[in-house]
């Protein structure tokens, strides 16, 4: 293990646009996360404090003038989210101290800045509610079970056994479990509701529909639940489930086109008050139409993005983030009375000065007839009249999707000379559950081949150069890139893969054995490792390690337990003996997601390095934001 140091070695040109800096497009000035007080007067957030994100607070006016706000936290790992408690006097505090996503709750005192925990260590939790009407309590999940723990003390006051959900269903203003998702071995889904001690299943849906099937919420007392579903319909809309009767009463957000991705509601009835839709940019509808000139006061922009993030617990402020892809986002404060924005906060105030790229939303047919989507962004001085060298950026999951936001690694590559490409392939989420579900057994088979026609529609088009293209992803993105590497030597220059799997056999095979429902859909959505061992072995990149030609850069976080660092050290090792050109990084103190900023940054400066060296792009000189990172 090696601290990192500064590189002397020399470096082509710069272009003659000075590039922005990583440290900016990742500031450390960067507060993310914020949270309003249950009186509507203070704001709570994170910040990086040295290198690992620490929780910060300040009041509302004090921010107004100028003021930097008062540092809580100093913990080792740093902290992964802040809420307010409903007493206002305590923040709840969301820690992965050792990076295994092990994660436990805590609390800090605000009036004397001290921390203690309310969940044991080595036992994953995660704050499920908070209710103004019982305001010294919170409901958490602790090793899947359900407990209610005082806040200023961590004393466990009830605990209630798990009947096997993946997910809870609560009744948010009584701090009550009132039912329940679980997967059943074939894939679905069963939503129960309970009744007394037990949990009748109430609503079935079948695999087809599991992937567009979450909770929302119970309303007071339990008879409806608000549900995000397919069932019965193309995309994932907005439902009232009757929990007596097992039927939809009622279709509350829905689209043709889009799921239904987020739900707002409101604290003082229950119900759904926003649903927004995911589109090539998220749109935000108000279900309460007397909400809907508030909304417009917070975001007039008919081009941004606008997620609500909580109010007061008397409904009087707003808080909401409006969001662009081409500047920082913008947390805005509402004081609905007098219909004024009475605050303002740039998540990243260091980019008001520099000029970012605009993804730009593109569509093609796929070989096999599908509309595939995605995002192409060009470098802002791009003249377009000749060919870029590109980056193939592939989406981790895969069951997620590539969004119209501010994302500083797109707008790195863009700013260092590059094409970006983003796909959303077959079996991403947002555009219904035909084309989720047409992703199923095709990990480097027609989701791969999505990406291949999405270069061929950037290089017909003259964006891209076929002679310099790079995939890079991770996670799943990580082992697209080494299918690409592959499985379509020829069609990629290199290739960067940060924790992908290289043998999905041995990738399903490690998923922790308390995380069954993810397993269960593994199985059934990319291979069974028991039944089809061949099937799995020929979609896993080290199968076709002597087609391997061009370069690869593989990092990976030695306490990764979703993707182990075995997966790549096997394809470093094969790599080897083979004399396949390649660098591994591994940095030992993290885990799948990074969380000191330093490794972060010292991962990104040899991604420029290397992109640089095989595309022949812009990168900047490594810079102190990287001293102290570990890497092996």
């Amino acid at each position: 293990m090696t601290s990192a140091a500064h590189s002397t070695r020399p470096r082509r040109d710069p272009a003659a646009r000075a590039p922005i800096p990583r440290g900016v497009l990742f500031g450390q000035a960067t507060r993310t996360g914020l949270a309003l007080s249950p009186d509507g007067r203070s704001l709570a957030w994170l910040e990086r404090r040295d290198t690992h994100w620490q929780a910060r607070m300040s009041t509302i006016e004090n921010l107004a003038a100028g003021g930097p706000g008062t540092w809580l936290t100093a913990l080792p790992g740093g902290v992964e989210d802040v809420k307010w408690a409903a007493d206002g006097a305590h923040l709840l505090l969301t820690r992965d101290p050792d990076g295994d996503e092990r994660t436990l709750l805590s609390a800090v005192a605000i009036g004397t800045g001290s921390v203690h925990d309310l969940t044991p260590p080595g036992v994953s939790a995660r704050l499920l509610a908070v209710s103004a009407r019982r305001p010294g309590l919170l409901l958490a999940g602790v090793g899947g079970r359900l407990e209610h723990r005082e806040i200023g003390t961590g004393a466990r006051l009830s605990v209630r056994p798990n009947p096997g959900f993946f997910r809870w269903i609560i009744d948010h203003a009584s701090l009550e479990a009132q039912g329940g998702l679980r997967m059943r071995e074939d894939g679905g889904i069963d939503v129960c509701a309970r009744v007394g001690d037990t949990w009748p299943v109430v609503l079935s849906v079948g695999h087809q529909d599991a992937a567009a099937t979450s909770l929302a919420r119970s309303s007071p007392g339990g008879r409806y639940f608000y549900l995000l579903t397919s069932a019965g319909a193309e995309t994932a809309r907005l439902v009232t489930l009757d929990t007596r009767t097992g039927r939809i009463v009622e279709t509350l957000a829905e689209a043709p086109d889009a799921d239904v991705c987020s739900v707002w509601f409101d604290p003082m009835s229950g119900r759904p008050r926003a649903a927004a839709f995911s589109r090539a940019r998220k749109q935000t509808v108000m279900l309460d139409r007397d909400a809907e000139p508030d909304a417009h006061r917070l975001c007039p922009d008919a081009e941004a993005e606008l997620t609500f993030l909580g109010g007061s617990d008397d409904d009087r402020r707003w808080l909401g983030m409006v969001s662009r892809a081409d500047r920082s986002p913008e947390y805005r404060i509402l004081e609905r009375a007098g219909g004024d924005v009475v605050h303002r906060v740039a998540q990243r105030p260091e980019l008001a000065e520099f000029e970012l790229a605009t993804p730009e939303p593109f569509e093609f047919l796929s070989r096999d007839g599908l509309t595939v989507h995605g995002y192409a962004t060009f470098p802002p001085a791009a003249t377009r009249e000749r060919p870029l060298p590109t980056v193939l950026l592939v989406h981790g999951g895969p069951w997620e999707r590539d969004t119209w936001r501010y994302d500083g690694l797109v707008q790195l590559l863009a700013d260092r000379g590059y094409l970006c490409l983003q796909v959303n392939f077959r079996g991403s989420t947002g555009y219904g559950k035909a084309f989720l579900n047409a992703g199923d057994r095709e990990w480097a088979g027609l989701m791969h081949q999505d990406l291949v026609d999405a270069v061929g529609h950037a290089t017909a088009r003259r964006w891209a150069d076929p002679a310099n293209i790079a995939i890079m992803g991770a996670s799943y993105g990580g082992y697209a890139a080494l299918v690409g590497a592959a499985f379509t030597p020829d069609l990629f220059r290199c290739a960067v893969d940060l924790c992908g799997p290289a043998n999905l056999a041995t990738v399903i095979s490690s998923i922790p054995a308390h995380w069954t429902a993810a397993r269960r859909s593994m199985i059934r959505r990319v291979g069974d490792p028991e039944t089809e061992p061949g099937f799995c072995w020929e979609r896993s990149p080290l199968s076709r390690i002597g087609d391997i030609k061009i370069p690869l850069l593989i990092a990976h976080g030695g306490r990764d337990i979703r993707v182990r660092r075995a997966e790549s050290e096997a394809m470093v090792d094969a790599l080897r003996q083979r004399g396949v050109p390649h660098r591994y990084l591994l940095y030992p103190e993290e885990g799948h997601f990074f969380r000191s900023r330093a490794n972060w940054m010292h991962l990104l400066t040899q991604v420029e390095e290397f992109l640089a060296e095989h595309l022949g792009g812009v990168a900047e000189e490594p810079g102190p934001e990287s001293d102290g990172a570990l890497v092996a």
